[in-house]
């Protein structure tokens, strides 16, 4: 009797029913509710996320992914305020565009260390300093005489031209050469073809972007330019007038744009437009001045 109510004890216990596996909120999560939930994410948001876990990096670096794409074009287009809304050159992801565009600011191989400027490099799709640029490129007359490297590989690779000189990226040239290789030789002119073609396709629209991307970065330039220049000439009306910069900076008047480039007149209109402001509030401190003393 006792051990018939000892097994009938166990039944009723825990242990006699499996346990649930409790979920992982970071492994668990289908794609679908994480682009969903991405959508409201800012960059920094997904770049943030990509070094919570591995389940997420993995999520966020599918190059090839449909939902991971989405994700990152739906952030870019929410930023409106840091970029345009032309799509990435052909051949570029989401990602390494959002990379090069916004995120990284220091060399991505050095992080900083051996200089501190750095340059975005389109053809080749990374960030880095003059020194680690040196370390990971060859030029085209090393490839061809001492690497032996076949005209028709280095047609299908994408390069800058610095003067007379075209630079490749090593591990693109070992990667295409590699698999020019591998690829019978009936197939090697129809496959070298088409990388022509898609190297050309990708490089023009680079070449397109870089120069829509240097009109933004000078047009970003004049206007912090502008900005200075405002203030100090702000400044300047404030003391010969004798009133508080700080309130003429908030006339309506010092936010107007200025034709861009903006020439000398129109630098004389503007700061016409803000002596006029300032006299204009400064005859009205004065008649509330009065109005106290006629109390």
């Amino acid at each position: 009797m006792g051990a018939q109510n000892l097994f009938f004890a166990m039944l009723r216990s825990d242990y006699s029913t499996p346990r649930r596996r409790q979920l992982n909120f970071t492994t668990d999560i289908p794609p679908e509710i994480f682009a969903a939930i991405c959508e409201y994410l800012t960059p920094d948001d997904l770049f943030t996320l990509l070094r919570v876990c591995r389940y997420f990096r993995a999520l966020l670096s599918a190059s090839r992914s449909a939902y991971t794409q989405e994700i990152w074009r739906t952030s870019r287009l929410r930023s409106s305020e840091l970029f345009d809304h032309r799509p990435p050159p052909k051949g570029m992801s989401e990602q390494q565009y959002m990379l090069l565009h916004y995120w990284l600011t220091k060399c991505q191989f050095c992080r900083g260390q051996k200089e501190w400027e750095s340059k975005a490099y389109w053809p080749f799709k990374v960030r880095a300093c003059r020194s680690c640029l040196l370390e990971r490129t060859i030029s085209k007359h090393r490839l061809l005489n001492e690497w032996k490297i076949p005209k028709g590989v280095l047609s299908c690779l994408p390069y800058i031209s610095i003067g007379t000189y075209e630079i490749y990226w090593i591990s693109d040239v070992i990667q295409v050469e590699f698999r020019f290789r591998t690829i019978p030789p009936a197939t090697r002119t129809l496959w070298a073809t088409k990388q022509q073609e898609r190297v050309r396709h990708y490089l023009q629209d680079v070449e397109e972007f870089e120069l829509a991307y240097k009109y933004n970065m000078i047009f970003w330039y004049y206007k912090e330019q502008e900005s200075i220049r405002k203030s100090c000439m702000v400044d300047d009306i404030a003391a010969e007038l004798a009133v508080d910069p700080q309130q003429l900076k908030e006339l309506s008047a010092y936010e107007e744009p200025l034709q861009w480039p903006p020439k000398e007149r129109d630098w004389a209109a503007w700061r016409h437009k803000i002596v006029i402001g300032a006299q204009q509030f400064t005859k009205l401190q004065r008649r509330k001045v009065d109005k106290r003393w006629s109390l």
